[in-house]
């Protein structure tokens, strides 16, 4: 018998001994991946048919929300226009005693022929009328040729200090500084209405509606007809032009649409109430909640056969070593998942690289899982051949 082919088979015989063993390591080691991924899986498409059968569940409600939703995606802008106009009447219905869609188809068509939109009109109306002014069309257009000359924003001031003079029931230094820094004289006006300085008019007692009149007529004589003026600019065309389109928005949605949205919103929250009081949205509640749950324990899992940490464990571990001045904090806050577990791993150890992706793990093991099979196969022939050499030795 040849004693080298003896020693040679006698290796391979242990080394196919230590090959099986490697093999069925790497096999265990895929078999858990595998399992995980399946668990995985498993979870993800439960969810997906728990969500699936919530969409079926509010299939009655489809046609609600779809059509509201493709309506304000197509006109937003129509709707934003609708909630508003409903928003102003109601305000109005509120301080004129039911007669708020009568008093904004006023304004409205008022401010149509004014360098202002109708929504500031009505802030205005509404913030005069709560302060007990009496707001009319004539001293709206009064509050307009003043912001005509110093801006959209004078409007609600002066508005908002005659009021308070109106609510206080004097005249009071605070009210007259706020019109004057809005850009209006009012002591000039007081004076030259009742030939007495502001301090003098305060010791008086003099009725405050007079005091508040005598402060708009001095407006109107000085400011009148700016806002005229200011339709035939730029800036007055664009004011004008937009209030044309809101007006145009609004009677599109007054046709019946905005009612037909509303509609669509209250069936559908109908249906919801239903759902609830029924239970069914806690039951799906519920399920979506489990299967979510499983999905969290399938990537646990995975993640600890790869040996890896939790995002929330690398961020605070890489905080922590950031303090210590092992980690570069900059570089570490902008870095990926798995560099971070590089870098966290090269501080704590100093060596090694963390596998970089739980696919890549799972194509090596299923690498070396094929390298194993085949060296298993070929120890496989070398037992065979040294079997048949054993019974049939070399002469």
């Amino acid at each position: 018998m040849n004693p080298n082919l003896k020693i040679t088979l006698s290796v391979d015989d242990k080394g196919s001994v230590e090959i099986k063993k490697f093999g069925n390591l790497a096999q265990s080691s895929l078999h858990k991946t595998e399992l995980s991924f399946k668990d995985l899986n498993k979870a993800m498409m439960a969810s997906a048919n728990r969500l699936s059968t919530l969409t079926k569940g509010l299939v009655g409600l489809g046609a609600a929300v779809g059509g509201l939703y493709g309506i304000k995606r197509l006109a937003d802008g129509f709707m934003d226009t609708a909630k508003s106009f409903e928003a102003m009447e109601i305000k109005l219905n509120a301080l004129t005693r039911g007669r708020g869609a009568e008093t904004l188809e006023k304004i409205n068509a008022w401010a149509l022929t004014m360098p202002v939109n109708t929504q500031k009109a009505v802030d205005t109306f509404v913030m005069m009328q709560a302060m007990g002014l009496d707001p009319t069309i004539a001293k709206m257009q009064t509050l307009v040729d003043v912001s005509s000359i110093f801006g959209e924003e004078a409007m609600p001031r002066v508005a908002r200090a005659l009021g308070q003079m109106q609510t206080l029931g004097k005249l009071s230094a605070e009210e007259l500084n706020q019109l004057a820094e809005a850009g209006i004289n009012a002591r000039k006006y007081l004076t030259r209405a009742f030939g007495q300085t502001v301090e003098e008019l305060q010791k008086s007692g003099t009725d405050i509606d007079k005091i508040v009149k005598a402060i708009m007529d001095g407006m109107q004589a000085e400011f009148g007809g700016a806002s005229q003026m200011a339709m035939n600019t730029w800036s007055g065309m664009m004011t004008t032009l937009i209030s044309y389109w809101e007006e145009f928005k609004k009677t599109v949605m007054d046709a019946g649409v905005f009612d037909t949205v509303k509609q669509f919103l209250s069936d559908a929250l109908e249906g919801i109430k239903r759902l609830k009081t029924e239970g069914q949205l806690k039951e799906w509640a519920e399920q979506i909640a489990s299967d979510l749950k499983k999905v969290a324990d399938a990537l646990h899992s995975i993640a600890k056969v790869a040996g890896l940490r939790s995002i929330m464990d690398t961020m605070r571990r890489g905080a922590e070593l950031a303090e210590q001045g092992k980690i570069d904090w900059d570089k570490f806050r902008f870095a990926g998942f798995f560099e971070r577990q590089e870098m966290v791993d090269a501080a704590e150890k100093g060596y090694g690289k963390v596998r970089m992706a739980i696919a890549k793990m799972i194509g090596e093991i299923k690498t070396a899982d094929r390298e194993t099979q085949t060296l298993a196969k070929t120890t496989q022939v070398l037992d065979e051949v040294a079997d048949d050499r054993r019974g049939h030795p070399t002469p």
